[in-house]
Formats: structure tokens, C-alpha cells, sequence
């Protein structure tokens, strides 16, 4: 039996954001790279303009051309023209002799309605050709020219927990990016790696543990992405609903409205035990780099529990009940088969016991402003 069908209905910066990244995916930039950005106040300028952010933090060469005056009539294309100027990407009017001055070797972006620009153009990249379902299907690490998802090597910084925390928090208060668009291109990331464990197989069925924070939130975006590409998954939270706060709330949300079960397991070990069999992966998204102290009761249990099972595992962003810092145990922690670690390769995943709990690790970027990354 196929599982079924849901109509999941997302913000409009969600929305925009993965449209932008699915034109990164499809086109992934190379350094130095000429992006021009054509684009009107609309809905597709808006996901065009995610996508220039998006090639921007890849290395590429952007430049922003506004065919009419900013107008109020779409919030999202508001706000990603604010984001844009807030990194000082170059934002012009248009005007069709410029079309003289652009470099040979670019990549045009056109998010409007007119003609004469597409006959100037015609190898254009149309973003009215990209639906945001598309953003699931991701560049694999190791691609040239890469994308999104990125194969560790040695020259790969690692940064500690508190670094990782100011960049989510400048680029959310100081860029003006919401913080829900960085959990989307998170849950994106995983939810490429969760595929490939997948193999394809969907008739293998995944079990996603949730925590109450915004690793649980990345866990619901996975969850979306492995149901709208037709696996079949089980989700268990293990607290109460009502305990859900800000981004990961949004996105329990958008699964529950949809119809998609979310089975509160706030203190019931012995329903984790069934809940893992017959299972063929578990995604780990109890805890992320916020946890502090060591880990008892139901989320101790949870875990022991996920390593007895034998089942492949993969965590997000950090294994839970690995210290983010030193990789130190917490107690006890994930056994992962595979980790993807968000916007930069924490500390405690190659330090201490750090990498006999992360398994193979894949680091994905989550849209952050590329300056914000060399922090």
C-alpha cells in the first residue's frame, strides 16, 4: 500500500526560499560565477532573490536588477530585497542598455512577465519553471561544482557551539532572514542524506524521534520531505505538544494541519521499543548542540534504546547526548551511522568521543550570509 498523499501548505517566505534553492540545485554556482538577477515585486522576485543569496554564499558574483520600484503588494519579495541589502548585495534599476555591460560568461535569472527581456536573454534560467518541491532534489556532496551539501576534509573548520549560535542569531536579527527558512534548507539537507541511506527503497519505513527545540523542528521539515517524495514515516515527540515554541512549533504545525499523526511520547519507553521495530532507519532529532547536563529518564531510555536496535541511524546536526564542544558523552549518546551537521562542523564531533558516535559526516549549509561563515 502506497502511503498517502498530503497537501502541506507553507509561508510564503517558506515557499520562496525553496524555490530559490531549487535553482541552486539545478544550477549549482561556481566561484566567482556571474549571477544577474532580473526581477519584479512579486512572488518569483522574491525566490529569485533567495536564489542570488543562496549563490552569493556558494561564491558567485551577484547583481540585483529591479524592474519597477519596490511595492508592498508581496511581503516575501519584501523581505528578501531587505536581506539582500542588509549583505550588501548590488541592487539597480534596470534599464535595457545595460544588457551591453553585463559580463559574457553569466547566468541571468529572470523572475518577471516580459517578453522583450526573454528575447534579450533567451538562455535565461525562467524562475516561474521551479515549483518548491523541486528543492528536495539536492546536489550530493562531492558534486563539482557543489551546492548546498559538502564532503568533510581537512581543511574544513570546525567551530564551537556559541559560534554557530551567533551566526543563526546574526542572520536572523541583524540580516533579517527568518529563522524558518533556515530550518527548511536544514531539514532539505537532511533530508537528502536520509534518501540516499534510503536507496530508493519506499517500502523502507523511517522513525523520527523529536525533541521539543529546533533540532525536532529540523526533524519535521525531514519528515515533510521524505512524505512528499512518497516514504513512509513515523514520528514520535517525546514531550507534549504544548511545550513546542517558535520555528519547530511553525513546522509541527504544517504537518498536523496536513493530516500527518505526530504521536506525543513524553514519558512511555516501553511504546519507543515498539515504535523502532520493523523500522529500517531513525532519524535522531532529540537534541541538538543546546543540550546541558547529562541525559535521564525518558530521553536516556530513548537512546539506549536506538543503540540496542541495531537500526541505522542518522542524527541531525549533532548525535543527542554528545557535547557540541568536546565531545564528550552525555551520559549516553546516539551511535549514528551518518550525521549532517548544520551550517558548520561543530567541535565535539571530531573531538573526544566525538567520532565514534557521528559516524560518515556531511555538512549542510542552511542559506546563512556567506560573510557570516567565516566567523
Amino acid at each position: 500500500m502506497s502511503p498517502p498523499t498530503y497537501s502541506f501548505q507553507l509561508p510564503e517566505i517558506v515557499e520562496a526560499e525553496r524555490c530559490g534553492r531549487a535553482i541552486i540545485e539545478a544550477h549549482p554556482p561556481r566561484k566567482g560565477e556571474a549571477w544577474i538577477a532580473l526581477v519584479d515585486a512579486s512572488f518569483a522576485g522574491a525566490a529569485a532573490l533567495a536564489a542570488v543569496r543562496l549563490a552569493h554564499t556558494c561564491g558567485a558574483a551577484v547583481t540585483i536588477y529591479l524592474l519597477s520600484p519596490q511595492a508592498d503588494t508581496c511581503s516575501s519579495f519584501s523581505t528578501m530585497l531587505e536581506v539582500a541589502g542588509s549583505m550588501d548585495l548590488p541592487v539597480c534599476m534596470w534599464e535595457n542598455k545595460l544588457a551591453e555591460k553585463l559580463p559574457a560568461n553569466k547566468r541571468v535569472l529572470l523572475a518577471c512577465n516580459a517578453p522583450e527581456l526573454g528575447s534579450l536573454f533567451p538562455d535565461a534560467i525562467r524562475v516561474d519553471d521551479f515549483e518548491s518541491s523541486l528543492a528536495w532534489q539536492t546536489v550530493p556532496p562531492g558534486a563539482i561544482p557543489e551546492a548546498m551539501l559538502h564532503v568533510l576534509t581537512p581543511a574544513t573548520p570546525a567551530l564551537c557551539c556559541a559560534a554557530v549560535r551567533e551566526l543563526d542569531r546574526a542572520t536572523i536579527e541583524d540580516y533579517g532572514l527568518p529563522g524558518i527558512c533556515l530550518m527548511e534548507n536544514a531539514g532539505i539537507g537532511a533530508t537528502a542524506v536520509a534518501l540516499e541511506m534510503l536507496a530508493g527503497n519506499k517500502n523502507q519505513k523511517t522513525l523520527i524521534l523529536a525533541g521539543r527545540g529546533n533540532n525536532g523542528g529540523d526533524g519535521y521539515v525531514v519528515a515533510r520531505g521524505l512524505l512528499e517524495m512518497g516514504y513512509p514515516v513515523t514520528i514520535a515527540l517525546l514531550s507534549n505538544p504544548e511545550g513546542l515554541r517558535g520555528d519547530a512549533l511553525s513546522n509541527y504545525t504544517i504537518l498536523t494541519d496536513a493530516g500527518v499523526e505526530v504521536e506525543a511520547v513524553p514519558d512511555n519507553p516501553e511504546r519507543i521499543a515498539e515504535l523502532l521495530a520493523g523500522r529500517d532507519l531513525v532519524i535522531d532529532a532529540i537534541f541538538g548542540t543546546g543540550i546541558k547536563g547529562k541525559l535521564t529518564g525518558m530521553a536516556r531510555s530513548t537512546v539506549e534504546a536506538v543503540n540496542a536496535s541495531g537500526l541505522p541511524v542518522l542524527a541531525l546536526d549533532i548525535p543527542s547526548g554528545l557535547n557540541g564542544d568536546t565531545g564528550e558523552v552525555l551520559g549516553v549518546a546516539v551511535k549514528a551511522t551518518r550525521t549532517v551537521t548544520f551550517a558548520a562542523v561543530k567541535e565535539g564531533l571530531i573531538k573526544g568521543q566525538g567520532s565514534e558516535h557521528c559516524g560518515g559526516i556531511t555538512l549542510a549549509d542552511i542559506g546563512a550570509p556567506r560573510e557570516l561563515l567565516k566567523m
